[in-house]
């Protein structure tokens, strides 16, 4: 690897599977110290133990992304272990696929949580450290349904939030030495279908028949490290005047 983070501390949320895996993989071998959060300690363990056996800097803490004092807590954590934070990476998220006549107050509440106010309350803590330092950068993963709406309706518009979410805060940080950026990625591995075939996602299947009519989801979707690259590009100091950008990654499946 190139050394392109080396020095550099970061906060990975979502990091036990998926993109959160693979970005706190990469941002190891490439020289950072990550914090890895996601809910269950048991899973950070494995992955953090993965992790040092790469040879990176690894802290594990189990949080409640939905929860503006666990993130506080969190951050706070990260600034006593490592004495500040450059990079701060959202991307703890769940999905559904409901329409709105059949989205109950109770699910409702429960993405917007996890996919909305999570991003929310991370980067309100990371503008009050990063500011006064004016240097760092964040990385929101949102979803090519917060482009194209073909997915669950909370799902769709809390994706729809994180862009806002982001371009509000990159709006802050101008003309300051620290960014805020999203990708919006389209299917990545495992695809939606296999989840499907599992039965792990409530769906109407009026919604999976408009999916199915609009995508490919037979094409090949992405791996999770091709995702994790862009964010490391976006973290990196080559993306040093990118600030406020929407970045779709999704093969060009949504065209």
């Amino acid at each position: 690897m190139s050394g392109l983070l080396q020095g550099k501390t970061a906060i990975v949320t979502g990091a036990s599977s998926g993109i959160g895996a693979a970005t706190a993989e990469l941002f190891v071998k490439e020289g950072a110290t990550v914090l890895i959060t996601a809910r269950r300690q048991d899973k950070l363990d494995l992955m953090a133990d993965k992790l040092t056996e790469l040879g990176g800097s690894v802290v594990a803490v189990a949080s409640d992304v939905g929860d503006p004092q666990s993130v506080r807590e969190v951050f706070a954590k990260a600034v006593e272990i490592f004495g500040h934070v450059d990079i701060l990476v959202n991307n703890a998220g769940t999905t559904n696929l409901l329409g709105i006549d059949t989205t109950s107050d109770e699910e409702w509440a429960r993405v917007i949580t996890v996919n909305q106010s999570s991003v929310f309350y991370f980067c309100r803590e990371a503008v009050k450290h990063m500011v006064p330092r004016d240097t760092g950068c964040i990385v929101n993963v949102g979803s090519m349904n917060g482009i194209r709406p073909l997915s669950g309706f909370a799902f769709s518009v809390s994706k729809f939030a994180v862009s806002g979410i982001t371009q509000g805060t990159a709006l802050r940080l101008s003309g300051t030495g620290v960014r805020c950026n999203a990708i919006c990625p389209g299917p990545t591995n495992p695809a939606m279908s296999e989840a499907l075939q599992a039965g792990s996602v409530e769906y109407d299947q009026h919604i999976v028949d408009q999916l199915f009519a609009k995508l490919d989801l037979k094409a090949p979707g992405s791996e999770a490290i091709a995702q994790a690259k862009v964010i490391l590009f976006l973290a990196s100091e080559a993306a040093s005047d990118i600030n406020g950008a929407i970045i779709p990654v999704d093969k060009g499946i949504y065209l």
